[in-house]
This record gives C-alpha cells, structure tokens and sequence, in this order.
C-alpha cells in the first residue's frame, strides 16, 4: 500500500484540479496497482513559520508505504517527481524548485502496519496484492489470478510489474524489464551503465 496524502490551504485548487491531481499522483508509480491511494486535503486552518516559498501555492504531501519499500528506493526520485508534479499546475512550474512550497514526508509503515479485508497484511502478501499475483473475488476471498505471460519481477525491488500496462521498460541485449517505479528504472539503468564501464 502506497498513499499520497497531498495537503494545500483551502481554496487552493479549481474545480476538478483535486481529483486530476490526485490521479496524476497514482500515475507516479504506474497507476496499475490496486494499493495505491492518493487524498487531497484542503484544510480551512492553514499556518506556517516564516515562509520563503513566495507568495504561491504551497503544498505538504505525506508519503506512507512500507519501510521495505522505501528503504529499497533510490535516492529521492520520488521527491523530485511529486515536486514536478505540483510545479505543472503552476504559472512558473520551476518555482518549486527555487522556493520552499512543496514539502515532502515519508512515513515508513511497519510490517503488518496495513490491512484490509479485516486482516493485517504483510509485506510480501501486500506486495502479490498490489502486483496481481492475488487478487480478490466476487466472495471476498484471495486467491492467484490466471496466469498473465506479461508479468516480469522488477530486478530492483521485486515486485510483480505487468508490461502491457506499463511504460516503465528497459530493453538490454533482448531482455526487457519492468519496473514499478521511476526510480527503480533510473537505479537498475545506473548500474548497468556502471557494469560496462568496469
């Protein structure tokens, strides 16, 4: 489970813009996942310290997801693209990168710290939850899907990615690879070039 939890003062966004930026947020990491959330909050009581974020938006998301799957992202690319996300619906989309109004916060949840289906659910059962190696019945019950011949484990952190629904490929001496994330693209990209140059 991975859920975006994107706060900015109230009357900060038109019409629609909250529910097209919280789709924009899932897209982040693929979109093809039944366990990710994103919630745009507008809260009326906005305050902060001493700003130098200007006089524009300004924007607090939280990121929660297990610690596993954060410790197994590179670097801040997750960061960076919810910046630029935030930074599209702006007049200077580069303002967010000169000033301080997007903060970002990760909050790693431990094993078991999700659930659904009144059940705690740990990180390897999540994992095959969000990937489609289980999937959910009419009855309620978990159980494998058929299987899909366009499933490939992401070499970075492992997950399940279907390559028919997403863009995150690398193609290397005919092998292609999926990958959950951009990060985890850029990360395996990175060592390869570093493998040849060795």
């Amino acid at each position: 489970m991975m859920l975006f939890e994107l706060f900015t003062p109230d009357r900060t966004l038109e019409t629609g813009e909250a529910d097209r930026l919280a789709r924009r947020l899932v897209d982040l990491v693929g979109g093809h996942t039944t366990t990710v959330r994103a919630i745009v909050h507008q809260p009326a009581g906005w305050a902060a310290g001493r700003s130098d974020a200007g006089d524009g938006r300004q924007w607090l998301v939280r990121i929660s997801m297990p610690d596993s799957w954060r410790r197994a992202m590179p670097d801040d690319s997750l960061i960076a693209d919810v910046t630029t996300a935030l930074g599209e619906l702006e007049d200077d989309p580069d303002r967010v990168l000169r000033e301080p109004a997007v903060w970002v916060q990760f909050v790693d949840v431990p094993e078991g710290g999700f659930g659904t289906f009144g059940t705690a659910l740990g990180i390897d059962r999540l994992a095959d939850l969000a990937t489609g190696k289980l999937e959910v019945t009419a009855d309620g019950d978990i159980q494998a899907p058929a299987a899909a011949a366009d499933i490939v484990r992401d070499p970075i952190c492992g997950m399940s990615v279907d390559l028919s629904r997403t863009k995150l490929t690398l193609e290397i001496n005919g092998t292609t690879y999926g990958f959950c994330a951009r990060g985890c693209r850029d990360t395996f990209a990175a060592d390869r070039t570093a493998e040849a140059s060795s």
